[in-house]
Order: C-alpha cells, then sequence, then structure tokens
C-alpha cells in the first residue's frame, strides 16, 4: 500500500498517486518526490526519486530504503533487485540508489539490522552487515565497508518534509478560504474549524455575516480533518447531526463538501437534508450502493394540487464510494439550475453525469427552511428508514445558490486537495 508522499510525481496515467491505495502489480515511475510504501509482509518502503515497486522489486535507479519487522523478515518479503545483485532475505534497514553512471546501484546500508543476502549473477553469494554495501556498475559488483547515513533518505526526512507539505497546503487552503467566503452567491459557508470556545457550534464564515446561519452541533465530535491542523466533525451514532436553518427561495443550488466515509451502514446516508420533504426541498445523500443520490420533491404535474402526490426528481451518479474508498477523504459536489432542470454531480473536481429528470417541470423554486448535515429525522420517527445519520467525517460545506460550472468546481477541489 502506498501510505506516504509528498510531493510525489508518477508517470504514466495509470500510475497510483494518492495516499492509501493498494499497489498493483507491475511497473510504477516515480519521477521525483517521495513516497513510502508497505508490504502485506510487513515491511516498509521509502522511495525517492526514480524508482519502482511491487511485493518483489526490481530496482532500476533511485533512493530506496528499507526497514522491515521481524515478521517481515521471518516471511521472507519483499525481495530486492538491484544492479544484477538480488536481496535474498531482507534486512531490518538497507538501501539502493544509483550513482552518476546508468544501472550503478549500491546495496546495503547505514541503518541494516541483521543481514542481508546478496546473490551476484555468477558470482558467489556475498552477505552483508551494518555499515556495508555492494555497489554495482556496468557488470561489475564492488563490495563498500562504508556507506554513510546522508547517502540515504530516512524517515525522518519523510517526516519533515511531510510536516512542511501539510503545513504549506493548510495554509495555502486557509487563505483561499478568505477569498471564497467573500463570493456573494454563497448562502452559507463552514469550513469546520474550531475556532469558537463554545465547541457545539459550526460556524458559518460566508459575509456578509449571518449569525442565524450558524450551525448548531448535536451529537457529532470534533475530529482531525484533511491535514492534522485543521479540524473536521465526525458523524458516528444515530442522534449525530449539525442543525441549520436556511430562510429564502432560490432557483439553483450547489453543494459542495469534502467528506470521509467510513461504511455506508444505512439505505440512504445523509450529507445535508430537509426536515420534511415538502415542495422544493433538496435531498443529498449517499445511497447504500456507493453512488451519490440528489433529489427534489414536487407534486406530481397530473395532480398538482395534491401535495401528498409526489413525483420525485432523482438523480444518480455512478458508483464512488466502494470498500477501497472508505477511510480517505473524498471532494464531492451537486449542482442544479430549476430553469434547466440539470443536475450535475462530481467527485475530486471530475464531473461524474448531466442529466435532466423526466419529472422535470420549469420555474419550480428550492426552498430549505430547517435542515441539518449528516442527518434526517429522529431516530425515533416511525419512517420506514429513520435512521440516516453518516459514518464518516466531513471536512468544508457550502451551499450556493448558482449552479457552479465544472471549471469552478474544480478550482474549489484544487484549493483544498491535502495531496
Amino acid at each position: 500500500m502506498l501510505t506516504r508522499t509528498v510531493h510525489a510525481v508518477w508517470e504514466g496515467t495509470d500510475a497510483i498517486s494518492r495516499s492509501g491505495d493498494t499497489l498493483r502489480p507491475g511497473s510504477l515511475h516515480l519521477k521525483s518526490g517521495l513516497a513510502q510504501i508497505e508490504f502485506f509482509s510487513g515491511a516498509t518502503l521509502l522511495l525517492e526519486g526514480d524508482s519502482p515497486g511491487t511485493r518483489n522489486c526490481v530496482v532500476h535507479g533511485g533512493d530506496l530504503p528499507s526497514r522491515q519487522s521481524p515478521r517481515a523478515c521471518a516471511t521472507a518479503g519483499p525481495r530486492l533487485q538491484a544492479g544484477g545483485a538480488r536481496d535474498e532475505t531482507g534486512g531490518l534497514g538497507h538501501g539502493v540508489w544509483p550513482r552518476s553512471e546508468p544501472r550503478q546501484s549500491t546495496l546495503g546500508g547505514p541503518g541494516l539490522e541483521g543481514e542481508v543476502e546478496a546473490h551476484p549473477k555468477g558470482s558467489a553469494q556475498l552477505n552483508l552487515k551494518k555499515g556495508q554495501g555492494l555497489q554495482s556498475q556496468h557488470n561489475s559488483l564492488t563490495r563498500l565497508t562504508s556507506v554513510q547515513p546522508s547517502d540515504f533518505a530516512g524517515i525522518e526526512k519523510l517526516d519533515t518534509l511531510n510536516v512542511a507539505q501539510q503545513k504549506t497546503r493548510y495554509d495555502a487552503w486557509w487563505n483561499w478560504a478568505q477569498q471564497m467566503r467573500r463570493d456573494p452567491r454563497l448562502i452559507a459557508f463552514f469550513p469546520f474549524q474550531h475556532l469558537n470556545q463554545w465547541d457545539r457550534f459550526a460556524g458559518n464564515i460566508a459575509l456578509p455575516e449571518d449569525p442565524l446561519k450558524n450551525g448548531g452541533i448535536v451529537g457529532a465530535a470534533w475530529a482531525q480533518g484533511r491535514w492534522p491542523m485543521k479540524d473536521a466533525l465526525e458523524f458516528k451514532r444515530p442522534g449525530d447531526r449539525v442543525r441549520l436553518r436556511i430562510p429564502g427561495a432560490y432557483q439553483a443550488l450547489t453543494f459542495a463538501c469534502w467528506v470521509r466515509v467510513d461504511g455506508l451502514d444505512r439505505k440512504y446516508n445523509a450529507l445535508l437534508l430537509t426536515d420534511g420533504y415538502d415542495p422544493g426541498a433538496p435531498h443529498w445523500q449517499i445511497y447504500e450502493d456507493g453512488r451519490l443520490m440528489f433529489s427534489i420533491s414536487y407534486p406530481d404535474p397530473a395532480d398538482p394540487q395534491n401535495l401528498k402526490k409526489k413525483r420525485n426528481q432523482i438523480y444518480y451518479s455512478p458508483v464512488v464510494f466502494n470498500r477501497s474508498e472508505t477511510g480517505r477523504w473524498h471532494h464531492i459536489a451537486v449542482t442544479y439550475d430549476s430553469q434547466s432542470g440539470e443536475a450535475a454531480q462530481y467527485l475530486d473536481g471530475v464531473q461524474l453525469n448531466r442529466e435532466v429528470s423526466p419529472y422535470y417541470q420549469p420555474g419550480r423554486q428550492i426552498v430549505y427552511g430547517d435542515c441539518e448535515l449528516g442527518n434526517w429525522g429522529l431516530p425515533t420517527e416511525k419512517h420506514k428508514f429513520p435512521i440516516r445519520n453518516l459514518n464518516g467525517r466531513m471536512d468544508e460545506f457550502a451551499i450556493f445558490q448558482e449552479a457552479l460550472s465544472p471549471a469552478e468546481i474544480k478550482g474549489i477541489y484544487d484549493a483544498g486537495n491535502p495531496e
């Protein structure tokens, strides 16, 4: 698994580039930056520069210190091959890196604890201990008796650069948020940054300030957001939610938020839902199969006076949340224009679909009133699906009175992307 990256640039459109991805068998090309890989055997590898990685690695170049647990050594993995020499057993720490000539590498290193068995092609086995190395240059192998720690990019360097990168990304996002809050199209903007002494308060920072649009936190707990210095709200229990009241009627909307889904426990998993489902009320949820689900309640066009008889406009995205995506931050968004009837849904700045419901009728306004984030209704309410609490975290939620363009949605994603 790719567990951490710092300024990592991968070559190829199918390259793995996000922390948390499971690596598939094949070749990866890390053009620049740092990447930490954790093997299912228990070993950890740190790549710098120009290296591929799988369960068993052939290293053509780059910097690849590793640290293996005793369990990883007992399971004999991962094996490394570099410059014609194969590391068969793996030590508790070693490195491979190139010199100036092509296909020149060194096996071994100052952090080695235990022993590495090197099997050069056409030569006898060589055992390397702490501080020793084996340098390959073309078809010639040379034993090195002194390898310096400065020759390797260690975990300490990764930690330092990772903290600096996260701080830089957070500061850039916060500066962007100060500009974003001035957008006159905003109805409400919740950064979920715990700035108030009263911790049951979700501040709306959209300008001009309107205290009536602040959110009241019920049950949900403060937790870490996209960065260690960033807050988020965690929803776990059937009662967890943020209560809102949004007055007025509107012609269009955009909902945009960062969400970390930890599980799809309900048939419907709430993002933003109005208390009722009166004409013009929007509901935004995640369906049990991982699709985004946006809907608006309207009377049946054939019987408009009967408000209980509805023909809801329901829009589903393709599946976006599956088991591999749980526990990871994603940016999601939906836009809807009551004049055109178009609804579009987005994942990580990319439009997933755009459609018009067959039940669409022009000229119908959008209304909110009392609503909430992350839940819907009372847990004891007599309803077929009364429990809709989100199992996960929210970090930033914006509500606009206009359907933003795909470029604007992509801009919001780029501004808040933690990587």
